[in-house]
């Protein structure tokens, strides 16, 4: 009985991972179109949390790190989750940071896309459980 309790709850936990991947998927920034790429090359000199969204089209969330500067802790994502709640994009960002510059963490921009956004109406963004706004919203 307790095995069949055990595997319940492992199906459960990987439906919920699950949903996480569905609502954001990574995309290769070498990969976009030339209107996000465009977007991109003005974010890039600055480390942020971006959004790209045109009117009936696909919404990116892009979040760059890329930016290190010596003698600084170099900051990087390490978690990204999403859920909708009441129409709501709920994003959970957990940023980390380290003084090893060798890090292959360090200093990449990362791409989002934002799967199922006809059913949702508005996006809320925490980074270390705090909400933080966009730094620049743009398409």
């Amino acid at each position: 009985m307790r095995k069949i309790g055990l595997v319940v709850l492992l199906l459960l936990a990987m439906v919920g991972c699950q949903k996480d991947t569905e609502l954001l998927s990574e995309k290769d920034p070498k990969d976009m179109n030339s209107d996000i790429k465009a977007f991109i090359m003005k974010i890039e000199p600055n480390n942020g949390i971006y959004l790209f969204s045109r009117v009936g089209e696909t919404p990116y969330l892009i979040l760059n790190n890329g930016v290190v500067y010596q003698d600084e802790a170099a900051g990087y994502y390490s978690s990204v989750s999403a859920e909708v709640l009441d129409k709501k994009l709920q994003i959970e960002l957990k940023e980390d940071s380290t003084m090893d510059y060798t890090d292959k963490r360090l200093g990449k921009l990362r791409v989002f896309k934002i799967n199922d956004s006809a059913n949702i109406e508005s996006i809320e963004v925490t980074k270390n459980g705090k909400g933080v706004p966009f730094d620049s919203v743009g398409g």
